[in-house]
């Protein structure tokens, strides 16, 4: 505190100060020399004439003079010139620190900073840090000190790290004071400080750096292709400063696989680690297991929302493919690989997508498998005490775990609160044989597309099959063998529709045997026209042969003259309808095509009505060539939805 003066000493003072500006218009020698006679007229130092002293130096520009003047009032009156202090440590800052151009005045006083011994220079930026208020401005003079004096500044920057830490608010990731805190300050300090000594408050610091990297970045118009990068070097130098014996595990990582950290390499090296984990810490594997388990499902998840494909961009989901069984009762034999494919759509990284579904889900099961073990608590502990990613809530989390449960055919009809994809929801209502709800969420999704994208029009057909033969492996004998297989769809138009049609004929197929009229038959047979020809269409079709032969007869109007325009399938129909030894009666073209009035069939033996017959089969025909069969399709389901949902009220 400073020492009330007399009224007499402070008259004094403001007379001195008055008669010092005044000459300072004239002569500013002679307002030093009122100064100084002031000085010497006032018992003690007094703050207002030093202050004075100060400014006068100041306003004349000499850099000496105010860097003299500015030591002095520092060390005898330092609380009472914050102001001061602040527009200093800013000028340099700027200067230091930002690419912003300098004020003359900002320029003029990092000079006198420059001035002002190194001592001096440390004690005004450490001063500077304690009253600060905003974490940002304290954020920034610390990462001044760390600049300036890398070598005078050493434990002391640990503590300044965790002062920094006891203020901040850790769930929010995304603070100009957390990004220079993560960027800069943390690894400058952990870099010219190498022999910190180890503190549990370094943990906290990692899962800040974690949840920048990982959460702030994410959303970041700026993303750099390195942020991984500087998150691993993080880890190994925090791992460093805990005397982890794993650490540096990324640096290790890189120089064995030629200088990159690869998602291969990376997982190699976490696999090896596990099968040597009694020689780790708990605590440094699992961080080590998080930062590579957090990689792979970000980027994953980067993926699927940002891949090039011919129209721009698009948005993948991944869906079960169902292939038709070779016969009713044989089921997928569990240890056969999980086929996986990529839309055709997709160009370039179709391979990378997979890779990081099927690392992601590698890691994920090699932590599960240690249920119960000190690692597998811990990984989840260190996932679930980041408050910014909010894991249950966290949309890349519940991708992968959507993805996940879909790769593995576990299926929960809860889930499907977390699916944004229509599909995705059709596909898990398939795999759970709830096929009413299935074939709802198949028309719905068609209906979409279509009012996205318009109508497929007359233009030539896209192939999108999903019995492409090329993704299926087969035996000795050339047949496919049956596998389960997994897909990311794009939103393309066609490829939603064909991948719609593949659910509902799997739903259909699986349902013809205990139908209890032939619609079922009927809808599976305009459905399956999208995969003809290939071979597990081929398979369905004889089965739909089988089921009309045994049955005598198949009654399908009107929706055979308006949907069924295969030419294989109608020459089939004509064929068995002609069948010598036991006809099958066929009941297709509604009683408008017939002069008679009655419905064309080959109900009976009268020539006229076969005669009838082959002729609407031929007009049929002719239609192969004039129609779109995706757009045909498209009107099927959007015209019958009632219909198609009745088929399995039963089931």
């Amino acid at each position: 505190m400073l020492r009330r003066t007399s009224l007499g000493e402070q008259e004094v003072v403001n007379f001195i100060i008055h008669k010092c500006k005044e000459a300072e218009v004239t002569n500013p020698y002679e307002a030093k020399a009122w100064l100084l006679t002031g000085s010497r007229l006032t018992s003690t130092a007094n703050f207002l004439l030093q202050y004075e002293a100060y400014q006068l130096e100041k306003r004349l520009k000499n850099v000496d003079g105010t860097a003299y003047a500015f030591d002095q009032l520092f060390r005898k009156f330092g609380n009472h010139i914050k102001e001061d202090i602040s527009e200093m440590t800013n000028a340099v800052r700027i200067s230091t620190l930002s690419k912003g151009k300098e004020t003359l005045d900002q320029q003029f006083l990092n000079s006198v900073f420059q001035s002002l011994s190194k001592e001096t220079q440390m004690e005004i930026l450490i001063q500077c840090t304690e009253f600060a208020h905003i974490l940002f401005d304290k954020c920034q003079t610390m990462l001044l000190l760390v600049k300036l004096f890398p070598d005078t500044i050493n434990q002391k920057n640990g503590e300044m790290l965790f002062t920094l830490l006891s203020s901040s608010d850790e769930s929010d990731a995304f603070s100009t004071f957390r990004k220079m805190l993560v960027v800069e300050l943390v690894p400058a300090v952990l870099q010219l400080s190498p022999n910190l000594t180890p503190s549990p408050r370094f943990v906290i610091l990692l899962n800040q750096c974690i949840e920048y990297y990982v959460i702030a970045q994410q959303h970041s118009d700026t993303l750099g292709d390195d942020r991984w990068e500087k998150l691993f070097q993080i880890t190994d130098q925090i791992g460093g400063a805990l005397q982890w014996s794993i650490s540096p595990f990324f640096q290790s990582v890189s120089h064995s696989s030629s200088g990159t950290n690869s998602l291969e390499s990376l997982y190699q090296a976490l696999q090896l680690g596990f099968q040597h984990r009694n020689h780790y810490s708990t605590t440094e594997l699992a961080y080590i297991t998080v930062v590579v388990f957090l990689r792979c499902i970000v980027e994953y998840y980067e993926l699927l929302r940002n891949s090039s494909t011919f129209g721009g961009k698009a948005k993948l989901v991944l869906v079960e493919v169902f292939s038709p069984r070779p016969h009713m009762n044989i089921n997928i034999d569990p240890n056969l690989p999980i086929l996986a494919s990529v839309s055709p759509s997709v160009s370039g990284n179709q391979s990378q997508i997979i890779q990081h579904l099927l690392t992601s889900i590698k890691i994920w099961e090699m932590v599960s498998t240690l249920k119960g073990e000190h690692i597998e608590k811990e990984f989840f502990e260190i996932l679930y005490s980041m408050k910014s990613l909010n894991l249950h809530n966290w949309d890349v989390f519940k991708e992968f775990q959507s993805d996940y449960s879909t790769y593995c055919g576990q299926y929960f009809q809860q889930n499907v609160g977390n699916m944004q994809s229509s599909l995705k929801i059709a596909s898990m209502y398939c795999s759970l044989n709830n096929f009413k709800s299935a074939a709802e969420f198949c028309i719905k999704s068609v209906a979409e597309a279509v009012q996205k994208d318009g109508d497929f029009g007359n233009g030539s057909r896209e192939d999108f099959s999903f019995y492409n033969p090329q993704v299926y492996n087969t035996d000795i004998k050339g047949n496919f063998i049956f596998q389960r297989r997994v897909h990311f769809l794009s939103d393309n138009r066609a490829e939603v529709l064909g991948y719609a049609a593949n659910i509902l004929i799997r739903c259909f197929h699986e349902s013809i045997d205990a139908a209890k009229d032939d619609r079922c038959i009927g809808h599976l047979l305009i459905l399956l026209q999208l995969e003809w020809p290939s071979g597990p269409a081929e398979l369905i079709f004889t089965h739909i042969l089988e089921t009309i032969k045994r049955n005598g007869s198949f009654r399908y109007f009107p929706f055979f003259s308006e949907f069924v325009i295969e030419p294989d399938f109608l020459e089939t129909f004509m064929s068995i309808s002609n069948h010598q030894n036991k006809a099958v009666k066929l009941e297709l073209f509604p009683a408008a095509a017939s002069s008679s009035g009655r419905r064309i069939g080959t109900r009976g033996v009268e020539k006229g009505s076969k005669t009838e017959f082959r002729s609407s089969m031929k007009r049929q025909m002719m239609k192969n060539g004039s129609q779109n069969l995706e757009s045909l399709i498209a009107r099927f389901l959007n015209e019958n939805e009632i219909d198609i949902l009745n088929c399995f009220d039963d089931y």
